[in-house]
């Protein structure tokens, strides 16, 4: 959970059979927490989970205004609505780092190669390598 200044990590965390499963929980809890951060004289549409897969990596990011936006709730279409949204933003940054990682294996080789023939131009010209 976080605000705008801080972010409280669960070191436990909980597991989730998927992450349809994942939101819906945090969605719950955002409701819930909403009325404590109330009684605390907190404004709680300062606050958002973070869920993160095993390697911390942020998965989806849900604001506890989208929970309650302006409204004093929120329908489970449109609670489902925006799970599909964050599905669809987490699938491209899976394929954004999938690129990424593409991208460099593939600079990877290229340096290899470049450095292989370096050094074989070198040796063919009698220099030596540094």
């Amino acid at each position: 959970m976080r605000n705008r200044h801080d972010l409280a990590r669960d070191e436990d965390g909980l597991e989730f059979s998927n992450l349809d499963a994942a939101y819906l929980e945090a969605f719950r809890a955002a409701r819930d927490i909403w009325q404590e951060l109330l009684v605390e004289g907190e404004d709680p549409q300062l606050y958002a989970f973070e869920i993160a897969d095993d390697a911390g990596q942020v998965l989806i990011d849900l604001p506890f205004i989208e929970v309650f936006g302006s409204k004093r709730g929120r329908s489970a279409r449109s609670a489902m609505s925006a799970l599909a949204k964050a599905k669809a933003r987490a699938e491209r940054i899976k394929g954004v780092a999938s690129a990424i990682v593409r991208e460099v294996s593939a600079a990877r080789l290229t340096l290899d190669e470049s450095r292989n023939i370096l050094s074989r131009a070198r040796r063919w010209d009698g220099t030596s390598e540094a």
